[in-house]
């Protein structure tokens, strides 16, 4: 039993040092990338001459364009792009929506937002002027 017990034991140390040996590894991967890559560049072009890249805009379109770009200069033989369909949310028209309300005997008129086809923030503003 003590053999065993050793043996065990002898395991859980040895599996110790392999992990701490592949925390090392990919820390070093981390450090590098972060401080030495030009990660923090792609995103800050991404971010601040694209700008917003919602499915089906014009700077989603641009920021494929920019990355097929991007992998050739980083040395990639083939890049390939499919097409696929993506949702395209364009803003309708302004509307108001009018709150009535017998028992709390209130009437009034509210200007509606729908972002994405979304009813969640007209529940939002609802709650919010129920509460004044």
């Amino acid at each position: 039993m003590k053999k065993f017990t050793s043996f065990l034991l002898g395991i859980c140390i040895s599996s110790l040092s392999a992990q701490n040996a592949d925390s090392l590894a990919v820390r070093k991967f981390y450090d590098y990338y972060l401080s030495n890559s030009k990660c923090y560049s792609n995103l800050g072009f991404l971010c601040n001459k694209i700008g917003n890249r919602l499915s089906g805009s014009v700077q989603a379109e641009r920021a494929v364009a920019w990355a097929k770009k991007a992998m050739y200069e980083a040395g990639a033989d083939t890049v390939i792009l499919q097409k696929c369909m993506v949702p395209h949310w364009v803003r309708g028209q302004k509307e108001k929506s009018e709150l009535s309300s017998a028992s709390l005997k209130m009437n009034t008129t509210l200007n509606c937002l729908a972002l994405g086809s979304s009813v969640a923030l007209v529940q939002v503003v609802l709650k919010q002027k129920l509460k004044k």
